[in-house]
């Protein structure tokens, strides 16, 4: 069972998921504010987070959303640093996606919208295991 915090402003695929995910046995929370995000983040209970890249509060555009919150989790040293997962319909750019963009900012993976939700519990259930393995009497 993992921590998951969804950072998503659609609220249709934030309920499928949270009962994908919550029916998988996971506890989920869900915000599309970014400083709600960090500061579950900075708790230290989250340890998987599902971050769309473009997130509109009160009908804007928030600026660098998901990006935004990669980086300031990468900016800030956590013991436990949660696993991110960047999400985005928006990656047909043919210079860059996106999503690659989150991945070098630091995004462990993604995924693209639509998002199938068997590929979802995949993702996660392979964030669960990296993160035993980095957590592990190894590390």
């Amino acid at each position: 069972m993992a921590n998951i915090l969804i950072f998503e402003d659609d609220l249709f695929l934030v309920e499928s998921w949270q009962n994908v995910l919550g029916a998988a046995g996971h506890q989920v929370e869900h915000t599309a504010n970014l400083d709600t995000a960090m500061a579950k983040i900075y708790e230290g209970d989250v340890d998987i987070v599902l971050v769309d890249i473009f997130i509109q509060e009160n009908h804007q555009q928030v600026p660098r959303g998901g990006i935004m919150l990669i980086s300031k989790i990468h900016m800030i040293a956590l013991e436990n640093r949660p696993w991110l997962i960047a999400v985005s319909g928006r990656s047909s750019d043919s210079r860059l996606s996106v999503l690659e963009v989150a991945k070098r900012v630091g995004a462990d993976e993604y995924l693209k919208k639509p998002v199938d939700l068997r590929e979802l519990i995949t993702v996660v259930d392979r964030a669960i295991r990296a993160r035993s393995n980095d957590l592990g009497p190894s590390s």
